[in-house]
């Protein structure tokens, strides 16, 4: 009788996804993910839900009234999302 060698279970942490970045964060950390995975947006989420978008431009505007993006939350920038359904 052969011996079946079983590989043990793989634990498996949750992947952080290049396309999303968490409510708390700072601008300047959306920004360094946004320019390292070349996005123009990101899903904004808390808890693992989706709660709106940030966008290249919205980070632009905000560097452009003076602001330090290390010191801006990703929240103050948060565009909700839009219900489209009628």
């Amino acid at each position: 009788m052969a011996s079946v060698l079983r590989r043990p279970a793989a634990t498996r942490e949750p992947q952080r996804r290049h396309d999303t970045v968490q409510w708390n964060e700072t601008a300047g950390l959306a920004e360094r993910q946004m320019r390292m995975a070349g996005l123009e947006s990101l899903t904004v989420v808390a808890d693992g839900r989706p709660i709106g978008r940030i966008t290249r431009r919205d980070l632009e505007r905000c560097e452009n009234h003076g602001n330090w993006l290390e010191a801006v939350m990703v929240l103050d920038l948060v565009q909700e999302p839009q219900d489209t359904c009628n």
